[in-house]
């Protein structure tokens, strides 16, 4: 067998123990997935995961992070161009929490917690990394519109992008999530909108 084929059954078998890690973990919760109900159903062996993984929790932290790699596109299917980049950012908030709340994301204060508590350094800056890139890529074609309205004279820089999703976070980390439309508004006009217009990339008028 060529080491491409192999590689390619062995990307097959990493995304089915994946996909099974996922379903088990939906449907029980984590403390029911271990490595023999995986193996069990992902038509596998425990060697084969402990090959992979150390534990179970590292299963599961990546199988979080291949699914959240998997789930941004459910966001943008439909996209926002109200005229308004306050009315844009104000529906992409409540996109996000109702998204955060079903998806992937929403054991992202779990796998925090469990993180934080382990002194994980390496998985914790993996997960934040990777949950920023998914953020960035929801908010990009808002501010493209608002560049496009005349609303945004200069690209914001990376931070910037980023508070909006920063802030809802922190919110459902300490478990006080903002559950209101007048607290979404709040914060959009109060903090997410003020950084967006007053930080910018130099030089950069223009996004590519």
């Amino acid at each position: 067998m060529t080491q491409l084929n192999q590689r390619r059954r062995g990307n097959r078998l990493e995304n089915a123990i994946y996909d099974t890690t996922y379903t088990l973990l939906s449907q029980y919760g984590l403390d029911q997935v271990t490595f023999s109900r995986v193996a069990t159903a992902a038509a596998t062996s425990r060697s084969v995961l402990y090959r992979y993984w150390d534990s179970t929790f590292d299963l599961i932290f990546h199988t979080i992070i291949h699914q959240i790699q998997k789930t941004p596109i459910a966001l943008t299917t439909t996209p926002l161009d109200t005229g308004s980049l306050r009315t844009d950012l104000i529906l992409l908030a409540q996109r996000f929490i109702q998204q955060t709340s079903t998806g992937p994301f929403r054991y992202f204060r779990l796998l925090f917690a469990t993180a934080l508590n382990a002194q994980n350094q390496r998985d914790l800056t993996q997960l934040v990394t990777q949950i920023d890139h998914a953020n960035l890529t929801l908010i990009e074609p808002l501010l493209t519109n608002a560049q496009n309205h005349g609303e945004l004279q200069i690209w914001p820089n990376q931070a910037a992008q980023l508070v909006l999703f920063q802030q809802l976070r922190y919110c459902d980390i300490i478990n006080q999530p903002m559950n209101t439309d007048q607290q979404l508004t709040n914060l959009i006009d109060q903090v997410v909108l003020p950084a967006l217009r007053a930080s910018g990339v130099a030089n950069r008028h223009f996004h590519h």
